[in-house]
């Protein structure tokens, strides 16, 4: 049985929110031993590629009633986990950090990678299983103007996510899941 559910009431309550700060921390302390030749570059890239993530997840959070704002957001704090990742290989491959603290950051990206894939799914499944998506564009509303659906969708439907759109954007996020594995695995 998994954890217990909680009441979220901020961006702060979330898990993935919450190990993404305590990464992004930890690596601005480690970053303090760079060189200073390295201040203006990788201590500069490191460090914001890495609150990036912690941004970008509460962007979604404030943006979650809107499908597409949601997504990008995510979409963001994923792309930057992965730059954080390259980040830290140079950091590693320049000797300012050792191969056992690479591995371990590394891995940890990974983890609030899939728990980022596991919130987008989540809401996935939950449109399926209601039929319909829990969000509506911005400035659209419960119906339909008649007349005015020019993609196939019935007159007077609430407005939902096309069968096409799930299967693409969880083709991208399986994609996603799939190259970071492969730079997990690469020696």
């Amino acid at each position: 049985m998994g954890a217990p559910k909680q009441n979220i009431r901020s961006y702060r309550d979330l898990r993935v929110y919450q190990a993404a700060m305590d990464l992004a921390m930890e690596i601005f302390r480690l970053s303090k031993t760079f060189s200073r030749e390295e201040r203006y570059s990788l201590v500069d890239q490191i460090r914001k590629s890495s609150r990036s993530v912690c941004a970008n997840i509460s962007e979604a959070w404030r943006k979650r009633r809107y499908q597409a704002a949601f997504v990008s957001k995510l979409s963001d704090s994923e792309t930057e986990a992965a730059d954080t990742q390259v980040w830290l290989e140079f950091s590693f491959r320049c000797d300012y950090i050792k191969e056992e603290t690479f591995k371990n950051l590394v891995q940890r990206y990974e983890h609030i990678v899939s728990q980022l894939a596991r919130i987008f799914h989540e809401l996935l499944s939950r449109d399926r299983e209601d039929g319909r998506a829990t969000w509506q564009p911005q400035g659209v509303g419960e119906r339909y103007v008649a007349g005015a659906d020019t993609r196939g969708r019935q007159e007077g439907r609430p407005y939902p996510w096309s069968q096409q759109a799930i299967h693409e954007i969880s083709g991208l996020v399986t994609m996603i899941l799939d190259a970071h594995s492969w730079v997990i695995r690469r020696p």
